[in-house]
């Protein structure tokens, strides 16, 4: 248990830095370092990224962060895919699962090197919000994330937000979204649930760490940082053999 600490707490630091709910990094420390399988783990990594993204969301409130109008329809959408990405979760094998996710991964840092700060084009259309929350709850609900790999860069993209204002809202979104993703798979399990509270426990402690780092730089830096972390992780992901 005390591995799931300190993973917790590595995961943390990015989840605070870039407005993940830690998931993106607390997947491959628990398969590479606590050496568990994805399959077994999707849940706990949801129940911690829930805790994760409450801090971190308290945080980027406290510096104005995540109050936006649009936030509720995140959070329906995600709650809808997080169901959604549940019951695929059943069907797919842990190597399926190791493949999927490191390709989401490589998929967003390819995009968020060529990202340019969008005009706002569907700030007001409040169905996309929805559809960006429902497609970011299915990453949650697939694979243990909090959504924020798919949240931030559709923001960024389609709403015309600042990197800080897209992080915040992520954290909060994430919150009820990976809530909906790990209750049905750790609710019958005190083990899991005994192992989500050691991993967002750790983790809890980096994201405070990682935010106060946020606020110092700027939106280009973190996009960079956003980019690479991401691409370093799905590159060992895809080619791990069980």
């Amino acid at each position: 248990m005390s591995k799931l600490l300190i993973v917790g707490f590595l995961g943390g630091i990015p989840a605070g830095l870039l407005g993940l709910g830690g998931g993106v990094l607390f997947i491959p420390l628990m398969v590479y370092v606590a050496k568990l399988k994805m399959k077994e783990i999707t849940g706990v990594s949801s129940m911690a990224v829930a805790i994760v993204a409450t801090v971190g969301s308290i945080r980027y409130i406290s510096e104005g962060y995540g109050l936006e109008a649009f936030i509720p329809y995140l959070i329906a959408g995600g709650i809808l895919g997080a169901i959604a990405g549940n019951q695929i979760n059943k069907g797919l094998d842990n190597s399926s699962l190791k493949k999927i996710f490191s390709i989401v991964l490589l998929a967003t840092a390819i995009r968020m090197n060529f990202i340019v700060q969008g005009s706002g084009i569907a700030s007001d259309n409040m169905l996309i919000y929805i559809v960006i929350g429902f497609v970011s709850g299915i990453l949650a609900g697939l694979l243990g994330l909090g959504g924020g790999v798919v949240r931030i860069p559709a923001l960024l993209i389609f709403a015309g937000v600042p990197s800080l204002v897209a992080q915040g809202a992520s954290l909060i979104t994430s919150v009820p979204t990976a809530v909906a993703a790990a209750y049905p798979k750790v609710i019958n399990s005190p083990i899991k649930i005994k192992q989500g509270l050691m991993l967002g426990g750790g983790g809890s402690l980096g994201v405070l760490i990682g935010s106060e780092i946020a606020f110092t730089l700027g939106d280009s830096s973190l996009k960079t940082i956003f980019s690479v972390f991401l691409f370093i992780v799905s590159i060992r992901m895809f080619f791990e053999k069980d």
